[in-house]
């Protein structure tokens, strides 16, 4: 018969048994992901909608001016961004003018706009962004995220789908050079992307993330719009609830976010 100490030794070893199969199972639904192609979201060479992105930005951020360049000089036909700030002195706005001076004010708009609508302060932030969108497709994307050339297009092809209602883009977070940023790099790259994957490939849960979400102006409005999501601290998850709930597809596009 074991003693109390083996018992209590077999009790602490299920934990340890079951994060490792999960890990073990969380790299091969990560490394399937990215590995499986989905024809029927994959966007056909003739859909080309004109898109806004929308760049909610406030105060001073890590390489904020060449992270928020990067949506400036993207690989697509049509497309305006607006940098919106709701402090009119705000320290980012200088850097915001010069990305517009020097790429032009009919691709890039810069609104100061102290709209309060709710508690959430990303969405009062884009209320006053949205109100100067001039197409139907719009992409919100976070200012600390730096953006390959292609990214407008890889984000925006599974909407050529129309059962797809919104998609978002994984991320991976770098340049960490204090011990708490390393270590929360670690905590993102290494467990919670992973865990979303494993979610989203086995069905266990649904996710939507907030950084990066490209969604129909007129899809948006039948969920409710922008200001219903004003008093919600998850506005993202939200946003993804309604998609779900509305019978509509909220999906990942298959490349990371930087």
């Amino acid at each position: 018969m074991p003693t109390p100490l083996e018992v209590l030794q077999i009790i602490f070893l299920i934990p340890i048994l079951g994060g490792s199969i999960y890990s073990i199972l969380s790299v091969w639904t990560t490394r399937n992901f990215f590995n499986k192609i989905i024809p029927e979201i994959n966007a056909t060479e003739k859909f080309h909608p004109p898109v806004t992105v929308l760049k909610p930005v406030r105060g001073i951020e890590k390489d904020l001016k060449s992270n928020l360049h990067t949506i400036a000089v993207q690989d697509w036909p049509e497309y305006q961004v607006i940098y919106s700030v709701q402090d009119p002195q705000d320290a980012a706005i200088p850097i915001l003018q010069d990305i517009q001076l020097e790429i032009g004010s009919q691709k890039i708009s810069v609104v100061i706009d102290n709209k309060e609508v709710g508690a959430n302060g990303k969405v009062n932030n884009l209320l006053g962004a949205i109100a100067e969108a001039r197409h139907d497709t719009i992409i919100i994307s976070d200012s600390d995220t730096n953006l390959k050339p292609d990214y407008i297009k890889n984000i925006i092809s599974p909407l050529s789908n129309p059962n797809v209602g919104c998609v978002c883009t994984l991320f991976k977070v770098k340049s960490a050079h204090q011990w708490f940023e390393k270590m929360e790099l670690l905590t993102i790259n290494a467990d919670f992307i992973p865990s979303v994957i494993f979610a989203t490939v086995t069905g266990a849960s649904n996710a939507c993330l907030g950084p990066s979400i490209a969604i129909s102006r007129s899809t948006l409005e039948e969920l409710g719009g922008l200001e219903s999501l004003a008093d919600y601290l998850v506005e993202d998850y939200e946003l993804g609830r309604r998609v779900w709930t509305s019978g509509k597809k909220c999906c990942f596009c298959h490349t990371l976010l930087m």
